[in-house]
């Protein structure tokens, strides 16, 4: 009578390098060979292999390393996430995570060594670490986080289990730098400097003033995208630098084909814009300088009709206007309106999913209010006020505040 498949058998002697040996039989009839030193710790093993193929789990993955299965995952997820996106997973996880557990087996306890590969990753440089930052950092803990979860998904490892869940977050102690928002009296002069002194660019600058949408997104916009007789415009593309190379891809999942509702006067600088965009495209074509096909239906593109890098806009035309503004060099950065956007619909007290719908952010995320939202100084001044009024209210004020001058000195008793 034949072995049933998925059973195993334990060696009764030791062999000759003193190690007992047994195999199990996969539901394919092919036997995987193991050792142990003693006979419980083979039967233990025998059995745990066994169960765990009757669970689901992947037993070719016994032997296969971090490394291995990480280039594995992400030959399996290109091109089923956004280019930026994964190139970013693999920038991480090749230089901050595989050095330090790419050699680990897959299904082995990964916490200590997940716990001190996040030590050595901020850690500085003088003393063996990569010396990166906390941002870095949680890069690499949601690369590995999303590749743990597939692999848990599919049977790689223990399907009850992802092992970042176990490893707790680093605290970054170093000072937080406030998200920059910008007054409203300074966006006001910047963009009436800006009309004047670049009346090319400027619909570009009040549309990200006043959407606060992402650059890269901004510049790839085409006409088709644009429905002025609505008073809006979908969110399709995006311009992003990859590895030094340009390249238009797919929005973000929550930002794509959102729609972007536009304010009467922002409506009007975009029609004279594309108005003016047309005029260009005549003149060079009479000219023998015709723009290329491929872009010619661009809302922003280049003189020459070609595709607008961010880096030539934040780098010259951008710090041009702050020159004439008679700000200093990079005081405001073009993201910066991004975050006074949600700062003053905050303000405004509108709610939080319309303002990540407005941003094109997740609804429910923490990133809106950590990296957004930024505590102005009016508002701050305002907030103070209204404690003031509750706790001491104008009655209770001298009617007027005596001079320093005027105060009675204090006793050497007192």
């Amino acid at each position: 009578m034949g072995r049933t498949k998925g059973t195993g058998c334990v060696g009764r002697k030791k062999t000759g390098r003193g190690f007992y040996r047994g195999y199990w039989t996969d539901d394919r009839g092919r036997r995987h060979w193991l050792a142990a030193k003693s006979r419980a710790e083979l039967e233990r093993r025998v059995l745990s292999a066994l169960t765990d193929q009757h669970n689901g789990l992947c037993t070719d993955s016994a032997k296969e390393t971090v490394g291995e299965y990480l280039g594995r995952w992400l030959s399996e997820t290109e091109g089923t996430t956004g280019r930026s996106t994964w190139v970013r997973y693999e920038e991480v996880l090749r230089l901050h995570a595989v050095p330090h557990i790419g050699h680990l087996q897959v299904r082995a306890n990964l916490i200590p060594a997940l716990k001190k590969m996040q030590k050595a990753v901020v850690a500085p440089k003088s003393e063996g670490g990569h010396g990166v930052s906390y941002g870095t950092l949680d890069q690499v803990r949601a690369a590995l986080h999303k590749a743990f979860e597939d692999a848990r998904r599919d049977g790689t490892i223990d399907r009850a289990f992802n092992p970042m869940d176990a490893v707790d977050d680093l605290i970054d102690r170093s000072p937080k730098k406030e998200p920059a928002a910008v007054s409203d009296e300074t966006v006001q002069s910047i963009l009436a400097v800006a009309r004047d002194v670049q009346p090319r660019w400027f619909p570009l600058y009040a549309l990200l003033a006043m959407t606060g949408m992402d650059l890269g997104t901004a510049l790839a916009l085409r006409r088709s995208d644009l429905d002025l007789p609505h008073g809006q415009l979908r969110v399709v593309k995006s311009v992003r630098r990859i590895r030094g190379q340009t390249e238009t891809t797919e929005a973000k999942r929550e930002q794509r084909h959102r729609p972007v509702f536009l304010d009467d006067a922002l409506l009007l600088i975009l029609a004279n814009h594309l108005d003016a965009l047309e005029l260009e495209a005549v003149v060079a074509s009479a000219e023998g300088r015709p723009w290329p096909v491929a872009t010619a239906d661009l809302v922003f593109p280049r003189t020459d009709g070609g595709q607008q890098l961010g880096t030539s806009v934040t780098n010259h035309y951008w710090q041009r206007v702050l020159a004439a503004a008679g700000l200093p060099a990079r005081a405001v950065r073009l993201k910066d309106f991004r975050t006074t956007v949600v700062t003053v619909l905050f303000e405004e007290q509108y709610e939080e999913a319309l303002i990540q719908k407005i941003v094109g952010h997740a609804v429910g995320t923490k990133v809106t209010r950590r990296n957004y939202l930024a505590a102005r100084d009016a508002l701050q001044r305002r907030a103070m006020t209204a404690v003031r009024t509750r706790l001491l209210p104008g009655s209770s004020l001298p009617a007027e505040p005596t001079p320093l001058s005027r105060r009675p000195a204090l006793s050497d008793d007192a």
